[in-house]
């Protein structure tokens, strides 16, 4: 009988044992990348950009980014970013919000990094934002100027007589037929020197100070914007490193860089662990894993439905073949969890959850399915994000 009981209870015990060590792990891991966060701000870098020129002063000629065929070192971005904060020196104090409508690309980096090195704020506009949406989003932003790109500029088009009346400024990151008060800010980028543009313009003096504006999706009347500060931005930054990924990993990444999720997560995760990031303009199913194989990808972010649509693909020979170790993401349901490790090998599952406008997340570390059903750890006391 004794036997029997020990049998019967120990599995339990030992997985609750097993949780605890987690649990202290994740703790010790939290309280160590919050004590990295602090040595960044105290070597000068009080933003995402003065990540971002930390490590571009650690290795400057390590890829950065892998787009399409492109490869793109540290040094590389921050010269087209250089390139783009020359031309548009005179888009107004800092301080002053510019709107992105940007694919998912590096020119939306080079946009962003540049207006940052003038000390603006960014505002991302969601790609898919059309007519009225739109207007709204560049007047609760209070933007006073407007970068978009040749594939999108139809959009500005259809409301650019209220942009004028607005007194927005609107740039084109490519060349086009365009209105005599719309600028060529490809033409300008061309000619502008990749030299840094004076470092005081672009000097952080209060890390709560509004580094972007991100907003929200709009399920419930007209997207709202959430202001995110600088400190903010840098507490993402770790995201990657509290999954467990490292500098050699290679991230894949598909999600939409107007989200918190691609750009601070993302783009910031990756910057955060000097990894190497594959820029995806939108996710398929159909290429995800001959993508995961051409660029030999370790880590890859979800979010929502994504490894559903995954799941729901005909299954293949070659899908358990690839270097896939980390999953990281939001939204994955413990059912789709479990057919997802079944059918594409022991890939760790790292789950999260938490709003844009939130100041903590919730995690499960645990790689247990499980903890879907029975919710995640809080870890607000640690990690404010």
């Amino acid at each position: 009988a004794l036997l029997l009981s020990l049998a019967v209870l120990w599995p339990p015990g030992a997985r609750r044992l097993a949780l605890l060590l987690h649990d202290a792990l994740f703790l010790l891991r939290s309280w160590a990348l919050r004590r990295s966060v602090g040595r960044w701000m105290g070597e000068g870098a009080l933003s995402l950009p003065g990540l971002f020129q930390l490590q571009l002063r650690r290795s400057p000629d390590s890829p950065f980014l892998r787009f399409r065929d492109q490869i793109i070192t540290y040094r590389q971005l921050d010269g087209a970013a250089n390139r783009a904060a020359n031309a548009l020196l005179n888009a107004g104090p800092p301080g002053a919000t510019v709107a992105l409508l940007l694919p998912s690309e590096p020119r939306f980096l080079a946009a962003w990094f540049g207006l940052a090195k003038l000390g603006h704020v960014a505002a991302f506009l969601n790609t898919n934002v059309r007519r009225g949406a739109l207007r709204h989003c560049l007047g609760a932003s209070g933007a006073r100027g407007l970068i978009t790109c040749p594939e999108l500029f139809e959009a500005v088009r259809e409301i650019l007589p209220d942009v004028r009346e607005m007194g927005i400024t609107v740039w084109v990151m490519g060349p086009g037929n365009y209105p005599d008060d719309v600028i060529n800010l490809q033409a300008l980028m061309d000619a502008a020197a990749d030299s840094p543009p004076p470092a005081e313009l672009g000097i952080v003096r209060n890390p709560m100070e509004t580094a972007i504006c991100i907003f929200t999706s709009g399920t419930t009347g007209l997207p709202k914007a959430a202001r995110i500060s600088h400190l903010k931005t840098l507490m993402c930054s770790v995201f990657y490193q509290l999954c467990g990924a490292r500098r050699d990993d290679v991230i894949y990444m598909s999600l939409p860089l107007y989200h918190k999720a691609g750009a601070l997560l993302g783009v910031g995760g990756c910057i955060g662990v000097g990894a190497s990031l594959v820029l995806k303009e939108r996710f398929s199913a159909s290429q995800f894993w001959n993508d995961c194989r051409k660029y030999d990808v370790t880590v890859f972010q979800y979010i929502g439905e994504l490894c559903r649509y995954l799941t729901n693909q005909p299954q293949s020979d070659g899908e358990k073949n690839h270097k896939v170790r980390l999953a990281a993401g939001s939204g994955l349901r413990p059912d789709v969890w479990k057919d997802f490790t079944r059918r594409f090998g022991n890939i760790k599952i790292f789950e999260t959850y938490g709003l844009t406008e939130f100041n903590v997340s919730f995690f499960n570390y645990t790689g247990d399915a499980r903890r879907c059903r029975q919710g995640y750890l809080p870890v607000q006391a640690i990690l404010p994000i």
